[in-house]
Order: structure tokens, then C-alpha cells, then sequence
């Protein structure tokens, strides 16, 4: 996953990406839920950014998603910042009792669980790309998303 966030609106892109043997398909849920210990606050308001509840259906397989939007309070991200998609590597920002981040069923369809974002690691450093216009941006990286993928109906 790359998370791409202009530093001046809070506008982000995060980008998922699969392999081809594990392609998003179908119904699913994407929840994104990254916590930024190294913005100089715990506080969830400053270093914990989610995106949740993002319900799709795609007829035909694919390998890479966009998910958008806009976010002001991430102004504080920057490059090699530690951001971690789940409670593992730094614990949880002030008030979140656990997080992580995922591909799941969406709701209504037989449980089978979901694919959790990420590795045992779960934690990447933030890398600033800009972008035109004077833009800044931020890009997440996080190790082995491999397993990354859609889950199955």
C-alpha cells in the first residue's frame, strides 16, 4: 500500500495493490487504519489516520485499488515518520483500544475472516514524493503486502 497525502489540504490517495494469484474481486471491505507514533503527539487526532467502511464490488478482477479523500488533521506526517497499520509494533493512539487494517468480507456475507494489511513487522517509514504545483506528499510503505487481497465469497 502507498498513501499519498498533500501536507497543506489533508487530501490523500492510498493506493492497494495484490498478486495476480489473489486479485480483489467480488464484495469486499477495505478498512485502513494506520497509526503514526512519530508525529510528535499520540494523540488520534494527530497520528492516526482511518479510512473504514469502504464496501465495494468489483465484477472483474483486479489487481490494484484506489481508495481517496481528504484528511487535514495528517499535516504533521512526514518523511520517515514510523506508521504501522495495526496495535503490534507501537501500541495504540490515545483513546483506540486496538486497531489493524484490512480486506474482509463485507457484512451480511458468511464469515471467512479478512486479509490483514501487512506483516508480523506491520510497519513501514513514510516517504515524502512531491508532487506538482508545490504540493507535498507522503508515501506509507509497508513491508510484505503480498498478502493483500480480496477475501473469498
Amino acid at each position: 500500500m502507498t498513501l499519498t497525502l498533500n501536507n497543506l489540504t489533508g487530501d490523500y490517495q492510498a493506493v492497494l495493490t495484490t498478486t495476480p494469484a489473489r486479485p480483489f474481486a467480488g464484495d469486499f471491505r477495505v478498512n485502513l487504519n494506520l497509526f503514526n507514533p512519530d508525529v510528535g503527539s499520540t494523540t488520534a487526532w494527530e497520528s492516526f489516520f482511518s479510512d473504514t467502511l469502504n464496501d465495494l464490488h468489483l465484477a472483474s478482477p483486479s489487481q490494484r485499488l484506489i481508495l481517496s479523500g481528504s484528511m487535514p488533521r495528517l499535516s504533521g506526517w512526514r518523511a520517515g515518520h514510523r506508521v504501522s497499520s495495526h496495535s503490534g509494533p507501537f501500541g495504540n493512539p490515545d483513546g483506540i483500544s486496538l486497531f489493524h487494517s484490512e480486506v474482509r468480507n463485507t457484512p451480511g456475507q458468511a464469515p471467512t475472516g479478512g486479509d490483514n494489511l501487512g506483516d508480523a513487522v506491520g510497519y513501514g517509514s513514510a516517504i515524502l514524493v512531491p508532487e506538482p504545483i508545490s504540493m507535498l506528499a507522503l508515501a506509507i510503505a509497508i513491508q510484505c503486502l503480498l498478502l493483500l487481497a480480496a477475501c473469498k465469497r
